[in-house]
C-alpha cells in the first residue's frame, strides 16, 4: 500500500518543459507558470534563446526553470559563440536560418560548443544565407 501511495504522489507531480524557444519573455513566463513551474529570467532581451532544463525534459511541478533571453534582430547574425551546439541548432532552426557545422579540434574548450561563426555575430544577414558554425571537437578532422 505504501508503494502505491509513493508511486501515485510522485507520478502526478511531473510536467514536461514546453518549447518556448523564440517566444517573447512574457509568453514564455506565462507558459511555464500555467503548468506549475517557476520561471527565472537571465540575460537582456525580448526573445527566449533557450531554457534550462531544456524543452522536452520531465521535471517536478514547482521547479525553477531558467529562461535565457537575448535581443534578437532577425536581420542580424545572432551571437552564438560559447553556446552548446544543440542549443545553437535549436535557435537557428526556430528562426528559419540555414547553417553548416565545421568541427575543429579544440581541446581547451567544452566539447560541442560554438567557438566561432561566419559571418560574425551582429553582421547583416539575408534570408537564405547560410551561417557557418565552428564547433569544438575532441577529435581531429580526418
Amino acid at each position: 500500500m505504501l508503494l502505491f501511495i509513493f508511486i501515485f504522489v510522485n507520478s502526478s507531480s511531473f510536467v514536461t518543459i514546453p518549447d518556448v524557444t523564440g517566444e517573447s519573455k512574457d509568453t514564455a513566463i506565462k507558459s511555464l507558470k500555467e503548468i506549475g513551474l517557476i520561471p527565472i529570467t537571465r540575460g537582456i532581451g525580448d526573445k527566449v534563446l533557450y531554457t534550462d532544463p531544456k524543452f522536452g525534459e520531465k521535471v517536478k511541478k514547482g521547479r525553477h526553470v531558467f529562461i535565457q533571453l537575448g535581443k534578437i534582430d532577425q536581420l542580424s547574425v545572432p551571437d552564438l559563440i560559447g553556446v552548446p551546439l544543440e542549443i545553437a541548432e535549436q535557435f537557428l532552426v526556430s528562426y528559419n536560418l540555414k547553417y553548416k557545422i565545421i568541427k575543429i579540434y579544440f581541446p581547451d574548450e567544452e566539447i560541442e560548443t560554438v567557438i566561432d561563426m561566419e559571418p560574425k555575430p551582429n553582421s547583416p544577414v539575408n534570408e537564405g544565407d547560410t551561417i557557418l558554425l565552428k564547433v569544438s571537437s575532441s577529435e581531429v578532422n580526418k
